[in-house]
């Protein structure tokens, strides 16, 4: 009962939905003929939206109009003529729709049709009288019994809605383009040999879209990207399908380092160029911090636990390159070394502001090759976060005063026995000096244990933790 033999998978059917053809399944077999007309109706209704039905519904259309005829307007012998017609149709449609024809009783045995209607069916094509208005009748109410059978009840049981989402086949273009965009643009930049296959299917690509013929890969690059801006102006958001294309081994985290000067390595100059105007065309569409959320997930998240260190590293020099070409967007004069994004009509403060604080409250040794550039982010605000304030102090403490281990105390540290700890023999006016006087004695303090009048130092640290032990200082303890 498929729609023809040489047709497979998905076709184009003619009913709303899975519960229109319930309906008329349902309305066919009642017995009830207003039911009938009903489902008589909506089927021709599908007759014109698309005329070549497949065989189950152009059967079942063709037997039950017949027998729905109103007998009192035929007479017997019209009506025999019509049945004749209906049924050698039904038939022929059921029994003889084959590539491969052979005789029309090996067919329909193969189908279960009983002997005695393929011999109606021989009465009505080559005799010289039709055959009686009751063995026809009875043969079109075998015939519809028989596609209840063989298509109505099988296919009620597997059909079921298949929807087109645009969104989504938006997204899967998007996703292979990128894709393509990607390649190419790493090929170009290694000098590869780009497969002839692959660029020939991408022409044919671009001939189908641009109906011009295009050669050159710089071009092909040119026009992938050309065509990304306009996928990209059909979407909401850019899924984790097209992110995944993005961030890979494959594209932005190929190992592509180089050594500076000052001994230490960054995102080769030329590698990271040929990017900028992919991420540019991003932040224009307002995905930057969808990207730097996902480069952060290599970083963080244990789904990538499989990742080698360069390409973890690789995602932390991608974040700190363009943490600093968003810093930059207000300043006229800028560098040859940080990406060049053009302002954006998305306000990003708010997303800013997230990624900040998912920043600050993660622990990974990754963080150093970025954290400059993620405090120097909001420095041109009027209002920092708190979290970066935090920061900004502890590393400025850690850079200026390195504190070890033998600096900080516990309480198991003091010794209730000592006679200079005792209040009633201190001074508390300078706290900072060297020693600290009574009216009776000098004594040198250790400055182990102080009094604390401002108590706002504390404010933000977590019970039972100090401020210098906060941040880069004590690597144990998150700021939360």
């Amino acid at each position: 009962m498929a729609f023809s033999q040489k047709h497979t998978g998905l076709i184009l059917v003619p009913w709303f939905n899975s519960d229109e053809w319930r309906y008329v399944y349902h309305c066919i077999y009642q017995n009830d003929k207003e039911k009938q007309r009903k489902a008589l109706d909506i089927l021709k209704i599908w007759k014109c939206r698309n005329p070549v039905l497949s065989t189950g519904v152009e059967g079942t259309l063709i037997l039950l109009e017949t027998l729905l005829l109103d007998s009192e307007h035929f007479s017997d012998e019209h009506l025999s003529q019509l049945y004749s017609i209906a049924l050698m149709r039904f038939l022929n449609l059921s029994a003889a729709n084959s590539e491969k024809q052979g005789s029309f009783s090996k067919t329909s045995i193969k189908n279960e049709l009983p002997k005695w209607l393929v011999n109606l069916r021989h009465d009505i094509a080559h005799g010289h009288q039709i055959p009686s208005l009751f063995n026809l009748k009875m043969g079109i109410e075998f015939g519809l019994s028989w596609l209840n059978e063989k298509y109505w009840e099988p296919q009620s049981k597997i059909i079921k809605d298949y929807h087109i989402d645009e969104t989504a086949t938006v997204d899967n273009h998007l996703a292979n383009t990128l894709k393509a965009y990607c390649n190419l643009n790493v090929a170009l930049f290694e000098n590869q040999e780009v497969d002839s296959e692959y660029i020939e299917n991408l022409k044919s690509f671009l001939n189908k879209k641009l109906k011009k013929n295009v050669t050159h890969p710089y071009v092909m690059v040119d026009i992938l990207l050309e065509t990304l801006s306009e996928y990209l102006e059909q979407i909401t958001d850019l899924n984790n399908l097209c992110l995944d294309v993005l961030v890979s081994k494959e594209a932005l985290l190929k190992s592509k380092f180089e050594a500076l000067e000052n001994g230490t390595e960054a995102i080769h100059k030329n590698f990271r160029n040929v990017w900028q105007k992919l991420l540019n065309l991003l932040h224009q569409q307002g995905y930057t911090f969808a990207l730097l959320n996902k480069l952060f997930d290599v970083i963080v998240d244990i789904e990538y636990c499989n990742f080698m260190d360069s390409t973890r590293k690789m995602a932390a020099f991608w974040i700190n390159e363009i943490l600093i070409s968003l810093s930059s967007l207000k300043e006229t004069d800028v560098s040859d070394d940080v990406i060049r994004l053009e302002a954006s009509k998305k306000n990003y403060a708010e997303e800013a502001k997230q990624f900040q604080e998912r920043v600050l409250n993660s622990n990974s040794g990754y963080l150093k090759y970025f954290l400059d550039s993620l405090l120097k982010l909001n420095q041109n605000e009027e209002t920092f976060n708190d979290d970066v304030i935090s920061l900004i102090k502890a590393k400025s403490d850690f850079e200026n005063t390195h504190v070890g281990v033998e600096t900080i105390y516990t309480v198991d540290d003091l010794n209730l026995n000592d006679p200079n700890l005792l209040e009633d023999h201190l001074d508390y006016s300078d706290l900072n000096g060297p020693h600290v006087t009574n009216s009776s004695r000098v004594i040198t303090a250790t400055n182990k244990w102080r009094k604390i009048e401002d108590t706002s130092i504390f404010r933000g640290c977590p019970l039972g933790v100090l401020p210098h032990q906060i941040g880069q200082k004590h690597p144990f303890i998150a700021i939360s």
